[in-house]
């Protein structure tokens, strides 16, 4: 919580950071500074930066012993993060922006789609600070998609006032995604903030609802699961259904996309999570 009497205390961080030589305790700093500015201790965080050397828009002005550890990826990466940070507690949207721009193209030539999010969610901070409410909104949505498949939500509790004004301050009308992974892990952030747009807490539980029903099964697959759960093979559930081996196979097919998985083993745990055969 940042309080003095925490078990944990911010001097208690501090004083563990100085007691390591070198880059540990470059890293360590960096990790305190963020801390402090998520707690709204802005110039404590600034003054914790400038005792390293932290603040400048280039690694360079860090102790020479230090600069030889930032050519590391994942050092300079929190190195960058972390001015990054410092730029916008300051409202430094402009120095923030440059040092976005060259993060951006790094992170897209490693592949790493984390950071990417990470990067875009700063940027739309800066558009939703600056009253852009429209492109913020863009920044957000490219950032479920991106890591919807991975499930990766910490850098969107990261960004949780920002995630909640921009959603907020929009219609659920706006909100579009091409699939369905992406809505429910969008309906998933949204649940999981303090948005003070009601309607979109209700919209969101409907819109999971409303695509569980969309993707429940047919007549007919309801019939090839039954089969399934009878412990028959492709070829017995064709001369039962009186219909050829390929038919069997596509309405299989279909009935592994609904469900998203691969196999009849998946698909038959599925259906007994959704109640679908008797238990």
């Amino acid at each position: 919580s940042g309080s003095e009497n925490d078990a944990i205390s911010i001097p208690h961080l501090r004083e563990g950071a100085s007691s390591y030589p070198n880059h540990p305790s470059l890293l360590r700093t960096c990790y305190l500074v963020q801390r402090l500015l998520r707690l709204g201790r802005i110039e404590d965080a600034r003054l914790e930066a400038k005792r390293i050397g932290l603040g400048s828009e280039e690694p360079e002005s860090v102790a020479a012993q230090d600069a030889e550890e930032l050519e590391k990826p994942r050092y300079r990466e929190l190195f960058m993060a972390t001015v990054i940070e410092l730029h916008l507690a300051r409202q430094q949207y402009r120095e923030a922006e440059s040092l976005i721009a060259k993060e951006y193209q790094l992170a897209q030539l490693d592949g790493r789609t984390a950071r990417l999010v990470e990067l875009g969610l700063a940027r739309a901070t800066i558009e939703i600070n600056a009253g852009n409410t429209a492109n913020a909104e863009k920044e957000l949505t490219l950032a479920v998609g991106r890591v919807a498949g991975q499930h990766i939500v910490s850098p969107f509790l990261d960004r949780a006032e920002t995630v909640s004004r921009i959603v907020s301050d929009t219609r659920p009308s706006s909100w579009s995604f091409a699939q369905r992974e992406e809505r429910e892990f969008f309906a998933e952030i949204c649940n999981s903030l303090p948005i003070s747009n009601r309607l979109l807490h209700d919209w969101s539980e409907l819109w999971v609802s409303d695509q569980n029903a969309q993707n429940a099964p047919t007549k007919r697959e309801a019939e090839l699961l039954s089969m399934l759960d009878m412990g028959l093979s492709n070829q017995q559930i064709a001369d039962y259904s009186n219909v050829s081996i390929t038919t069997i196979k596509w309405h299989l097919q279909n009935l592994y996309r609904k469900f998203g998985v691969t196999n009849r083993s998946a698909a038959l745990a599925r259906a007994r999570a959704l109640n679908l055969l008797p238990k």
